[in-house]
C-alpha cells in the first residue's frame, strides 16, 4: 500500500496575490528590510491589482518586480553619461524616437531619408 502524498491543485488559486506578497514580506524581513518591502508595495498594491482588470496576473506581476529589483536590473537610459546629463523629459522622447525609428525598420527609413541614401538608412538602423 503507497501513500498518496498531496498535490497542488492544478490551477492557481483565483486569488493568489495575498500568499505572493505575504511570501516576499516574509522574505524581506529575514533578510532585515521589512519596512523597505511593506513601504515600496503601499504605493504599488492596487495598481498591481488593477492589472487583474486588464487580465494580467498581479501575483506573477508582483514576483518580477521583486525578482527584477532585486538582481539590480538597470535600464540602459539610466547607466549612460550621454543620456543622464539629459533632463528626464528629453531623455524619455530621446529613448522613446530611436525605439520607433527601430520598430519602423529599415526600409521605411529608406523611404524617410531618400532613394539616394539606402546606405545612411542602413547605418542609421542598424545604430538604433
Amino acid at each position: 500500500m503507497t501513500e498518496e502524498w498531496p498535490t497542488n491543485p492544478p490551477e492557481a488559486p483565483r486569488d493568489l496575490f495575498p500568499r505572493v506578497e505575504a511570501y516576499y514580506r516574509d522574505d524581506f524581513a529575514d533578510r532585515g528590510r521589512a519596512e523597505d518591502f511593506d513601504r515600496w508595495l503601499a504605493g504599488a498594491r492596487e495598481h498591481l491589482r488593477e492589472t487583474a482588470s486588464y487580465g494580467a496576473d498581479p501575483a506573477l506581476l508582483l514576483h518580477v518586480l521583486v525578482c527584477t529589483a532585486g538582481r539590480g536590473v538597470r535600464r540602459y537610459a539610466n547607466e549612460s553619461p550621454a543620456l543622464r546629463t539629459l533632463p528626464k523629459g528629453q531623455r524619455a522622447q530621446l529613448v522613446g524616437t530611436l525605439k520607433f525609428l527601430r520598430e519602423r525598420g529599415e526600409p521605411w527609413l529608406r523611404e524617410v531619408f531618400g532613394p539616394a541614401e539606402g546606405e545612411l538608412a542602413r547605418t542609421f538602423h542598424r545604430g538604433c
